[in-house]
């Protein structure tokens, strides 16, 4: 019996598919471009991001989140899935766990990061980032 407490965030296949696509463009790749670099066929990739898949093993994650320069606990929590070590950011973790508009998740993105700039958050435990305890 699963613990009361604990959570499990529903994928999204469609704002997985998403993300992988607008980073993908980012970097100006075609589906065929980047099919080799991530050791995956491009028909895949294409479903994957039209949104066919739910989820994608973890392996296929990471190898996505390197070589489109992503967060890879962001796509972990986009598929529904616990990210290896970590918290997915803000924006993404928010995404996945409460169905929201984008418009209402750039609101929330840019008031957090106002909030963190007026009162100086820092992420914990960023590498090279400032550790001062609370």
């Amino acid at each position: 019996m699963a613990d009361s407490n604990t959570k499990q965030i529903e994928p999204d296949g469609v704002r997985l598919g998403d993300a992988i696509r607008r980073a993908r463009e980012a970097l100006a790749l075609s589906l065929r471009q980047l099919a080799p670099l991530v050791q995956l066929h491009h028909s895949f990739l294409a479903r994957l991001e039209a949104g066919d898949y739910q989820t994608a093993k973890p392996a296929v994650l990471q190898r996505l989140s390197r070589v489109l320069e992503l967060d890879e606990r962001d796509l972990f929590a986009l598929a529904g899935l616990d990210a290896p070590e970590g918290l997915p950011a803000f924006t993404p973790y928010l995404r996945a766990k409460y169905d929201m508009s984008d418009e209402a998740a750039q609101a929330l993105h840019e008031y957090f990061s106002f909030v963190s700039e007026k009162y100086e958050v820092k992420e914990r435990g960023k590498p090279g980032g400032d550790q001062r305890a609370a």
